[in-house]
């Protein structure tokens, strides 16, 4: 057992995007839960544009969780869009995600 599983304390659903439809329409694939560690709070960081955005929840994943920019995650039955991710390794430790996602409109 190593120290991400140690802090893992949450369990969210992972709904990968498949793309959008001929009406723009997201698309998302099966569904699946994935073990985290997760932090409410709103956060402002910069996304792969360049853009600043607000962020009102972070994540650490393990780096096989399949997450991707895009896809969403239901946490305390709410929806989040993952808007910034960030491989993150210290030595001697396990190499993990570090996840930032924004609030979905309901």
């Amino acid at each position: 057992m190593g120290l991400l599983d140690d802090i893992f304390d949450s369990t969210v659903t992972v709904y990968p995007r498949t793309g959008l439809s001929a009406r723009g329409i997201p698309g998302f694939g099966e569904s699946y839960e994935v073990p985290c560690y997760v932090e409410s709070g709103i956060k402002r960081v910069v996304n792969d544009k360049g853009e600043v955005i607000a962020a009102s929840l972070f994540g650490m994943f393990k780096t096989d969780c399949g997450i991707e920019i895009n896809h969403e995650i239901e946490y305390n039955s709410r929806r989040y869009r993952a808007a910034v991710i960030h491989p993150f390794a210290c030595p001697d430790e396990e190499p993990h995600l570090e996840i930032h996602f924004q609030g979905r409109a309901q």
